[in-house]
Formats: C-alpha cells, sequence, structure tokens
C-alpha cells in the first residue's frame, strides 16, 4: 500500500511539475536566452531576445532576400518550438528537484539508478534546448 502511495505522490508531483511548466513557457512566456517574434513583414521578421533572466534585452530585425524567404517561417516555427523545449526542460528540473528534497526529507541516501536516470533526462532536454536555441542564432 505505501508503494501504491508514493507513486501517486509522484504522478501528483509530476503533473503539478507539469502545469507549472506550461505556465511558465507557455502563458508567462519565461524563455531565459530565447527569443520572442515581435513582427512579421515581407521579407524580413523582428525578433526580441531575452537575457538569462528571461527579460526583455533586445529587438533584432533580419531581413532575408527573395530567394531565401523560406527562412522566414523556418524561423518563425523554430521561435515557435521553443516554448515546447522550455517546457521539457523546466517538467524535467522541477521532477529531479521533487526527487532529490523528498530524498533528503526522509533522509534517504541517493539512489545512484535515480539520479543518474533524472540527470539524463534533465541534460537530454537542456541539450534540447541550447541545440533549438543555437539553430536560431545560426539564423541571425
Amino acid at each position: 500500500m505505501d508503494k501504491v502511495r508514493m507513486f501517486l505522490v509522484w504522478i501528483l508531483a509530476l503533473l503539478i511539475c507539469f502545469v507549472c511548466s506550461y505556465w511558465l513557457s507557455y502563458e508567462a512566456e519565461f524563455h531565459p536566452n530565447g527569443y520572442e517574434v515581435v513582427a512579421k513583414h515581407p521579407g524580413s521578421i523582428s525578433l526580441q531576445t531575452m537575457d538569462i533572466f528571461g527579460l526583455k534585452d533586445q529587438k533584432v530585425k533580419v531581413q532575408f532576400t527573395e530567394e531565401e524567404a523560406w527562412r522566414i517561417s523556418k524561423l518563425e516555427s523554430d521561435v515557435d518550438s521553443l516554448d515546447s523545449s522550455y517546457l521539457l526542460f523546466f517538467t524535467s528540473v522541477g521532477a529531479f528537484l521533487f526527487s532529490f528534497f523528498t530524498d533528503r526529507l526522509k533522509d534517504e541516501p541517493l539512489k545512484k539508478g535515480e539520479v543518474w536516470v533524472i540527470l539524463f533526462t534533465v541534460g537530454l532536454s537542456w541539450l534540447t534546448l541550447q541545440s533549438e536555441l543555437s539553430r536560431i542564432s545560426e539564423f541571425l
């Protein structure tokens, strides 16, 4: 019965992490070192860059020739997909913190397998996020 209770607590914690992460990435648009589309014009697109704290930093206007017009839609879709990458990253960080602090409150030693799995998911989501951010910066 205790294992079922812990499993349900884990599911509830993951659900809370997911909802908070959804709110952060989609509703609050908290994107540290991220980008946001400000305006789209024929042949150009304006982006708002964010600093490390998710605050608006500077506006960047990028212009393309008519042959490179496909880059505008590609850049816009890459910026729009940042929301899902931040959602995955924030959720994995929240799950890691929940696991770490519940083990500390129970005075249990660190479980090697659990820590490695969660660090792997945090690392994988971070690498995904960084690859999307670098792909966007290459267009700029």
